[in-house]
């Protein structure tokens, strides 16, 4: 473990342990491959001409989504980084475990980031995150949705013997039914997730402190629910900035599902660590999950430093083999889910 030790602040600086690294870097790799591979193969070179450049879409994508992805791994395979934190050794009645509630979902990018206005700090949903989302159904799935059915009108003006203006009617008819009744529920489970992600607003003036998160729900029927019935009401929480003790960010080998399908993955989990102040004893909220361990970790340090508490962090190497050992005798969620 990799550590140097700052006495007059009593902070650590700790590599920041990212699974999954290499693996990744190998399936970028090979979707590099395949993509130059069809490309230069041409499956498609006797296409009619209208509909050629948009069946080079699809490897023109895997290859885009190859290098790119190659790149950003490669970079974090060679330059580590680390995260400056306060030293678990100050507070060992703080014991690092995920908190474990129903429902939980685990999302690939970062979503959450500190923004601040003139009336204090506010976490809220991340700018890239929103963008993101709606680059994945829109400029994604629709491209997506005209290459298909290009190449579906190609197959039955080749295959079937369709005049032309039929075939495209037939294919476009297809996938409208298909293909955008598909994105049509992916767009509702990405946005129904972001729906019910934790907020949080700081103001200046050291009042309380508003958090804003919802209940424990099943995240399969959550966005067909909120398009049929309306979001679920949201539970607010005022804290009075002294009941605050610290924020937390450690690891969590997430598995949900039961013994014919199970849904794995490696997270970081942020925890906003409350002391009730009669009985001195502190209560654990989740506020954060997700896949993006570098901005995990600067963001939980940012919102610990905003909130002036102490932020711990578990999320280094040894903490993830302790996660590991503790998972064997850890029940799986019944609800759960992630995605990128």
């Amino acid at each position: 473990m990799n550590r140097t030790m700052n006495p007059e602040q009593e902070l650590v600086k700790t590599r920041i342990h990212e699974p999954g690294l290499k693996s990744g870097f190998v399936i970028t790799l090979m979707l590099f491959i395949v993509g130059v591979i069809v490309l230069f193969a041409d499956p498609f070179h006797n296409a009619p001409g209208i509909f050629r450049w948009l069946f080079y879409l699809i490897p023109g994508l895997f290859i885009f989504l190859g290098v790119a992805g190659a790149i950003q791994l490669g970079q974090k395979i060679i330059w580590p980084a680390y995260i400056q934190h306060t030293s678990q050794e100050l507070r060992p009645d703080l014991a690092w475990a995920p908190v474990v509630w129903e429902g939980q979902h685990v999302i690939g990018r970062a979503t959450h980031e500190l923004i601040q206005d003139h009336e204090g700090w506010k976490y809220g949903l991340s700018r890239k995150m929103i963008f993101g989302d709606k680059l994945i159904v829109f400029g994604f799935g629709i491209p997506f949705l005209i290459a298909f059915a290009a190449l579906l009108s190609w197959m039955f003006y080749q295959n079937e013997r369709m005049p032309l203006p039929t075939a495209i009617a037939s294919a476009t008819a297809i996938t409208v039914f298909c293909g955008g009744t598909s994105l049509l529920l992916i767009g509702l489970l990405i946005f129904g997730h972001r729906g019910r992600l934790c907020l949080m607003s700081i103001p200046n003036n050291k009042s309380l402190v508003e958090v804003e998160f919802s209940p424990k729900t099943n995240p399969k029927t959550t966005a067909i629910t909120d398009l049929l019935l309306g979001k679920p009401e949201r539970i607010q929480l005022r804290v009075r900035r002294d009941q605050i003790d610290a924020v937390q960010l450690g690891p969590w080998n997430y598995v949900a599902g039961d013994s014919s399908e199970k849904t794995r993955c490696e997270a970081v989990q942020g925890v906003l660590v409350l002391r009730d102040m009669e009985s001195d004893e502190f209560q654990r909220l989740p506020i954060l999950l997700t896949m993006d361990y570098r901005e995990a970790a600067q963001l939980m340090g940012n919102l610990a430093t905003t909130l002036q508490v102490p932020f711990f962090f578990y999320a280094d190497a040894q903490g993830w083999q302790s996660e590991l050992r503790q998972t064997q005798d850890r029940p799986p969620l019944k609800y759960g889910g992630v995605s990128s």
